[in-house]
């Protein structure tokens, strides 16, 4: 068939989750990723599929994850492909109420891990530079100058010693400040994801339990009021 190509980078699962959604809708069946190429093909059937994004514990060769995907396959959700640890399914209709909660799971999991890995990054940097902050205030109030040879960090960094003056700190409080302010991103970012995952799992697990607790109180209704039918 016709191979259609997007190339795409998104932040978000959720966002390229909707994408792929609206894409459905729009008649192109997603068949497969390559980094940030999106391949599709237009077919009758699209609209009335659904896709869903949730990251693996293991890339998609291992056995456990081919696994996984077996039982999948027998609930009607299909293994489209995966990048990386990220895996892409699709199925006719809505996807079960375990598979959405595993997706939430899995996400909430994923980002949660990489935002306590830059988020002690960032507060060894801010620790740092706090650090380097009060040297340089005593520094500055003792009147001390430095009289050393220009270091390697004066080498590789701005010149900041027309703001925090010519102190031995002040090449370290320029190195740290851009690092500073580069793992705020990807820190902040990865924090928001997963109290977004986080949000969402919530209220799918709400959801699980009542559906669960009305199921079963319909069989309890169910096989009480059976044994009156029989007598009558």
């Amino acid at each position: 068939g016709i191979l259609l190509k997007y190339k795409k980078l998104f932040a978000s699962p959720v966002k390229e989750q909707k994408w792929l959604n609206t894409m459905a809708q729009s008649g192109f069946i997603f068949v497969n990723k390559v980094d940030n190429n999106y391949y599709f093909e237009p077919d009758e059937v699209a609209p009335s599929l659904n896709y869903s994004i949730e990251f693996l514990e293991l890339t998609a060769e291992t056995e456990e994850s081919k696994q996984y995907f077996s039982e999948r396959e027998a609930r009607g959700e299909h293994f489209i492909c995966a990048s990386g640890l990220k895996a892409y399914f699709a199925t006719k209709g809505e996807f079960s109420a375990d598979s959405e909660l595993n997706a939430a799971s899995t996400r909430r999991v994923y980002f949660r891990d990489r935002a306590l890995v830059f988020g002690s990054v960032y507060a060894l940097l801010l620790g740092l530079l706090t650090y380097n902050l009060i040297k340089w205030v005593q520094f500055d109030a003792m009147g001390y100058v430095s009289s050393e040879s220009v270091s390697f960090l004066k080498k590789i960094t701005l010149d900041l010693s027309g703001f925090f003056g010519d102190y031995p700190t002040t090449p370290m409080i320029a190195f740290l400040l851009p690092l500073l302010v580069l793992s705020f991103v990807p820190t902040f970012w990865f924090f928001e994801e997963y109290l977004s995952a986080k949000k969402t799992e919530k209220a799918l697990k709400l959801t699980y339990i009542k559906n669960k607790a009305e199921h079963e109180s319909e069989s309890k209704t169910d096989s009480t009021d059976s044994p009156e039918q029989a007598v009558q």
